[in-house]
């Protein structure tokens, strides 16, 4: 928890980017440049042009032998159209949030 608090601000940064700029599946491409860019100066291997040419892979490699985990995240936006008396989206865009924080906790 004190981890998260600490990076509040960042969270915060990366959450607003990732809300202003939604793209739909297939167009994903500069969400996938802003993912890139987040990680390009982190201790971290990245491939790029994964899948549907926008799919990322990030390796970390964690300071200790043993088993691997895989984490994955869509990060495409869904067509919605915005309803001003029901708006609320469950879990909506909170994979790819989560997963460009979850480096740190490797």
């Amino acid at each position: 928890m004190e981890m998260q608090e600490s990076r509040k601000e960042e969270i915060i940064e990366i959450r607003r980017y990732l809300h202003e700029n939604p793209e739909l599946s297939f167009q994903e491409e500069k969400t996938a440049q802003y993912i890139v860019d987040f990680y390009k100066e982190k201790d971290v291997d990245i491939q790029r042009n994964v899948g549907n040419s926008y799919g990322i892979i990030v390796t970390i490699k964690g300071g200790k032998t043993g088993k691997t985990i895989g984490l994955r995240a869509d990060f495409d936006a869904l067509p919605i159209v915005e309803n001003p008396y029901f708006n609320h989206h469950p879990q909506f865009d909170i994979d790819e949030d989560a997963l460009l924080l979850a480096e740190k906790s490797v």
